[in-house]
């Protein structure tokens, strides 16, 4: 494959740093909502062994969480600023979502920063903010959710569900029975609980594992599909066709066993989003092209244009082509996607 069809390594320094980030936060707040107070007292699990451990996590989060924001900054994808980190909601990519992802991290910071200042605060204040900060958890997995390209994968999606997870199980175990509370608070949070989880899980199926998420989130025209300057001098111009999108592709051509070829090409836009082109098999009334995003085939149609420069297909109420540029000695490809109505 082409090596343009890598993509920036700022672009999965991101999404990492996110991740991890994302993980030792949950293993944080549950910690602390496990240990703190007398319910997180143990024999067999010392106090300053908890509060150690639950200190070294949350240094270590904020670590990721600063590598989370310089590299999306540094990553020229988003054109995002040193204003934007700092700013909720002021972004022009995705700005509710990457807001909701500022104002987590800021929690995040006003913990570390009240409580390096604990000393002098009072410990009713800095236990105020402290309580305040878990407020990030939450924010951050709708941040995840909302602007994170992988959110629609199945891994992406199961590691939501297990940090969900372990944070309902914490505050279950610490509302038990055996922590004193009256039932009825108890049944009310668990409720609660539920009812947030259900409506978080509607939402997600709705919204971002939906196809179109990223124009529906906010992401600027620009980066979902290609202006007409930045496509080959001899491709018909798109700029002044309305609903029309083009987002540059690259890929190889890999010889199955059979001896015909498959083309696979990835959008070098949304890496998540990739094109594959197959030859006909047992039933197919001949080639097809498949659209897979994030791991799932969003779409399989017969192929309309099937020629060494072009290829198109219509998928629902969308015209797919493909129009090949460039073609290497490797078998190695290069062209664009255009997305119009069928």
């Amino acid at each position: 494959m082409m090596a343009a069809a890598t993509p920036s390594p700022l672009w999965f320094a991101t999404r990492g740093a996110g991740t991890a980030t994302l993980l030792l936060l949950t293993a944080v707040v549950a910690l602390g909502i496990l240990t703190a107070g007398s319910a997180g007292r143990s024999r067999v699990w010392p106090r300053f062994v908890s509060a150690e451990l639950h200190r070294n996590l949350s240094l270590f989060a904020v670590v990721f969480l600063l590598a989370h924001v310089v590299t999306a900054v540094a990553d020229p994808y988003a054109k995002l600023g040193w204003r934007d980190a700092a700013i909720p909601f002021v972004s022009t990519y995705r700005p509710f979502w990457l807001g909701l992802g500022v104002v987590a991290a800021e929690l995040v910071l006003a913990l570390v920063v009240t409580s390096a200042l604990r000393p002098f605060l009072g410990f009713s204040v800095w236990k105020t903010v402290h309580w305040l900060a878990y407020a990030s958890w939450p924010v951050a997995i709708l941040h995840s959710l909302g602007t994170g390209t992988d959110a629609p994968a199945t891994w992406s999606l199961a590691l939501v569900a297990a940090c969900t997870l372990t944070v309902v199980a914490a505050v279950a175990w610490r509302i038990g029975p055996g922590a004193g509370q009256i039932a009825t608070l108890r049944s009310g949070v668990l409720v609660a609980m539920a009812v947030a989880v259900m409506t978080t899980a509607a939402w997600a199926a709705d919204g971002p594992m939906r196809p179109g998420w990223a124009r529906r989130a906010g992401t600027p025209p620009a980066l979902i599909g290609g202006t007409a300057a930045r496509a080959s001098p001899s491709a018909p111009s798109a700029s002044a066709d309305i609903g029309i999108t083009q987002d540059p592709v690259a890929g190889v051509y890999v010889r199955l066993p059979s001896g015909q070829m498959r083309l696979t090409l990835t959008d070098l836009r949304d890496p998540s989003l990739q094109f594959v082109v197959r030859p006909a098999g047992p039933g197919d009334p001949g080639p097809m092209l498949a659209v897979i995003h994030a791991g799932r085939i969003g779409c399989i149609a017969q192929t309309l244009d099937n020629t060494p420069a072009l290829v198109s297909a219509v998928c629902g109420a969308t015209r797919l082509q493909i129009v090949i540029t460039k073609r290497g000695k490797d078998n190695s490809v290069s062209g664009r996607i255009v997305i119009r109505p069928a």
